[in-house]
Order: C-alpha cells, then structure tokens, then sequence
C-alpha cells in the first residue's frame, strides 16, 4: 500500500512538470508569433486596390463612353498601413461634376493624385495605376422603341411544325442611352431559343441581351409564344398559266398536280388559286427546242414548305389559221 500511494505521488508530480512546461512552451510561441507579426507588418509591401470613377452629370445626358469599370491602382506602403487602409477604406471612389463640360479627360499622374488623396494615409504611395490616359465623353440622351429579335433554333416533333410566327409579349423594347447610338438601332435582340422535340404550343420567359455600359433597356427579358401544330400532306390540281403567248396555240397539260405539306390549321383554307404556275412561249426561249418547255413555281402561300409538282414541263404546238 504505500509503495503504491508513493508512485501515485511521483506520477502526479511527473504530470504537473509537464503540463507547466507545456504552458510555458505555448507561452514562448505566442510571444515569439507577436513579435514576428509586428516585425512583418513593419515592411513595405506593395498591393492592389480598386478604383471606381463616378460622375454628376444633367437628366438630359447620357455616357458616350462610360468610365471604365476596371480601374486598379497599384499601391505601397507598410503593413501596418495598408491594413488600416483596408479596413478603413475598402474601395476608392472619385467623383467628378460634369454637369457644366461635356468631357472629362485624365492622365495617369492625375488619377494617381486623386487616388492618393483618398487612401487612409500619405504615408502610402501610388506606385501604378493600369490606366495612361482616361477620356469621359458626355452626349444627349435619347430614347427609342425598337422591336424585338428573337434569334432561335427550333426542332419538332415528327409530324409538328411551327404554327404562324413566333410571337413576343411585348413585342418591343425601350432603349436609353447617346444619341448617336440609339439613332443607328434596327432592333434588339434576346437571348437565342434553342428547344427541341416541340409537340405542343409552349409559353416561356427569355431575357434581352445586355446592353452595354452606355445604354440601358426596358423590360430586361419578354414572354415568347410558340405555337405548334400538326401538319399533313396535300394534293391540288392547279391551273398553268402562260407568258408570251402566241396567237395560237394549245399546251398540254393545262393543269398539273402539286402537292405540299400544311399545317392542320390552314388545310381548308388552301386553295389552288393560291399557287402560280407558268409556262414561257417567248420565241426567243423557244427556238430551236421542240415543243417542250419547263414549268416555273412563280408563287406558293409562305405557310406551305416542300412544294413539289409533276410533271415538270409541258408541251405546246402552235396552230396555224386556216
């Protein structure tokens, strides 16, 4: 028993040792880590920072060309120093008036001056800034409606096809921005439509394009309307007519057959009248060919796709009077 009670008392004894060397270890780290940070920060480094330029300028204005939204500086000083100017001072904004110039024009070594005036302290210089010379021109604002385009790649279903166009609601967009810019503009495009495998009519939101830095939109995206419908095939007897001709003459067939796909919609509403067929008899096309000439397809309704006839050519003869 007391041998035991004596080397429970060493052990504990062995533990306190340790765990107060221990102690003294972390202490000793701690303190040489204090030192070895006020050493660091007590240097030079050198960093970068963010420049934004913004201007006070009339209603009735509009950027030509906005200031650049890239602007670094390149900046040095002390570690010390430049902490405090992070926190302090995150970002460096200069503000310019021009509501009385219609152009502001800046050099390196102004921008450097205006950036140094806003940094937390003088003791940090501005030893780069990656612009050599910046121009802000200023020029009337206009506005426009223009309309829509919609670039699009479309794909159906076997036996779908587009019903009518491709609708926008709305269908036109608000443009602000210069004047020289805006007076040039056609239209404004959306995003593209690339769907596949379209059965059905579908309804879907699709943002514009985004303008650029000088020029502003209204609304930023539309509602696009597809509508799809079925198709099938059709077959009429259109009439041919002809150009140039003589006094008399007989040409055979007078109509042929033509077929075309059309969508379910406008099935009943297709009628031959609305195909244009011809045939030549100028003299000059004719000579010393037989009697067979080639039949144009001079018109087809826009709603119609893969029109085919047969045959493709007729004949003629000229009849002599008696």
């Amino acid at each position: 028993m007391v041998q035991g009670r004596r080397a429970n008392r060493r052990r504990d004894f062995l533990v306190r040792l340790l765990g107060e060397d221990r102690a003294i270890l972390l202490a000793c780290f701690g303190i040489a880590l204090v030192f070895w940070v006020l050493v660091k920060l007590s240097q030079s480094y050198s960093t970068q920072k963010s420049v934004t330029i913004t201007c006070l300028m009339p209603a009735d204005k509009a950027f030509l060309k906005p200031p650049p939204a890239d602007i670094i500086a390149e900046i040095k000083g002390t570690g010390w120093d430049l902490l405090l100017d992070y926190f302090a001072n995150p970002q460096i904004v200069l503000t310019y008036d021009l509501r009385k110039t219609a152009a502001l024009n800046l050099n390196a070594n102004q921008l450097k001056s205006a950036i140094s005036k806003r940094l937390y302290t003088e003791s940090i210089s501005v030893e780069e800034v990656n612009y050599e010379a910046l121009l802000v021109q200023l020029e009337t604002k206009h506005q426009r409606k223009v309309p829509l385009k919609i670039p699009r790649k479309l794909r159906f279903a076997p036996g779908y096809q587009l019903q009518g166009r491709v609708g926008a609601s709305p269908d036109s967009v608000w443009v602000t921005g210069p004047a020289s810019a805006i007076d040039t503009l056609k239209s404004w495009s959306t995003d593209s439509l690339v769907l596949s495998n379209l059965s059905e009519n579908l309804e879907t939101q699709i943002n514009l394009q985004t303008p650029p830095g000088a020029m502003t939109i209204s609304p930023k995206s539309v509602k696009v309307y597809i509508g799809v419908e079925q198709f099938t095939e059709k077959s009429l007897f259109v009439p041919i007519q002809v150009r140039n001709a003589p006094d008399s003459f007989q040409i055979y067939p007078r109509r042929i057959r033509v077929t075309c796909l059309v969508g379910l919609s406008r099935y009943n509403d297709l009628k031959p009248e609305d195909f244009a067929l011809t045939v030549d008899l100028d003299p000059k096309l004719t000579q010393g060919q037989k009697t067979t000439v080639p039949i144009t397809l001079d018109h087809a309704p826009s709603f119609v796709r893969q029109v085919n006839f047969t045959p493709p050519s007729a004949e003629y003869f000229l009849v002599q009077k008696e």
